[in-house]
């Protein structure tokens, strides 16, 4: 279940006519082991006092245990583990609350902005129940979001991105990347009060041999989820080029040409022939880019005796049988 707040704000407009109001969600969900905020601000409708004091309190109908009170003891549940994470004077009366627990599920709390606890007044009743956010406490982590930025082609630079959201900024889950060597950024983005979205990001180059990306999430109380992405990756073109001849060459005369490939397969490279008996010959492999290698044949030949246009054949064959064939003429002179 995803670390999210009820976009259902509960505004008091004039909390029991004591002249401040406050605004919170009506609900939040955080996971087991991790902490939560819930987001809060007030405002008084006259001079706000210099001594005022913020306690936050569970739901109860006939009574008012503390949840958090700086200045006295909160009920055993609480203690400890809550605290108010800005200053007074900001307006802001926001709780955190620290290791969550499954017993601290639906839980309804309230703050109290006043220079007096709420109980130094009159009875309460229901009035107070509407005005509550409930806890809602998940032992179940939510799987994280992968996507990748381009078509992955190998040889060729790619980014994939996996996000989760959270409630624990202190301590956010840990992500962890899979299926890929490469180097990673890791994000935190305040997405809304009380959620933020972790991200990790790691860029790599394609190689061959790449199949999927997968992503880890790690909470603190122990939950954990995983997403796959299967990469479909695109080779690229097994191209045979020769290089370029004269116009124009002289029987009898030693020639030497060059045929050249890309591929994605080092321990089975392209197996090159030729259509002219060669005087010399050698190949060589070079690597381009992680995943992408080139290898090359040079051969040197003597040209055929006589007049007229000779045809070259450069012949390319890969492991899988397919071939790649180039050819040029030689216009020969005498």
């Amino acid at each position: 279940m995803p670390a999210s707040t009820d976009t259902r704000e509960i505004t008091n407009k004039s909390m029991l006519s004591r002249g401040w109001s406050f605004t919170t969600p009506s609900s939040i969900t955080g996971m087991r082991g991790s902490c939560i905020i819930i987001p809060c601000s007030f405002t008084y409708s006259t001079s706000q006092p210099a001594d005022l004091r913020i306690i936050w309190y569970l739901y109860r109908s006939n009574e008012y245990p503390a949840v958090y009170d700086q200045r006295q003891a909160v009920i055993t549940k609480f203690d400890g583990i809550t605290s108010l994470i800005e200053s007074v004077g900001e307006r802001n009366c926001s709780l955190k609350i620290n290791k969550l627990n499954m017993s601290r599920n639906q839980d309804r709390l309230y703050p109290w902005v006043d220079v007096n606890p709420i109980t130094s007044y009159h009875t309460l009743g229901s009035q107070i129940y509407e005005k509550t956010t409930q806890l809602i406490v998940s032992d179940r982590a939510q799987q994280p979001q992968l996507s990748i930025i381009s078509i992955p082609r190998v040889g060729e630079q790619s980014r994939v991105s996996c996000s989760v959201q959270h409630t624990c900024v202190s301590a956010p889950p840990t992500l962890t990347l899979n299926g890929t060597n490469g180097d990673d950024v890791t994000v935190d983005t305040l997405v809304s009060d009380g959620i933020w979205q972790r991200t990790v990001e790691r860029t790599w180059i394609i190689k061959e041999t790449d199949r999927s990306v997968e992503c880890t999430v790690s909470y603190s109380g122990g939950q954990s989820a995983r997403s796959e992405l299967r990469l479909n990756v695109e080779s690229p073109p097994e191209k045979n080029v020769m290089t370029s001849v004269p116009a124009e060459v002289d029987a009898g005369s030693t020639f030497s040409v060059s045929c050249a490939v890309m591929h994605t397969y080092p321990l089975h490279p392209p197996v090159f022939s030729c259509s002219v008996q060669n005087l010399t010959s050698e190949v060589v492999h070079t690597q381009m880019t992680q995943g992408l290698w080139e290898t090359t044949s040079t051969i040197t030949f003597m040209v055929p005796v006589g007049d007229g246009v000779k045809t070259l054949n450069c012949s390319a064959t890969f492991w899988r049988n397919k071939e790649q064939v180039r050819t040029v003429k030689l216009n020969v002179k005498g």
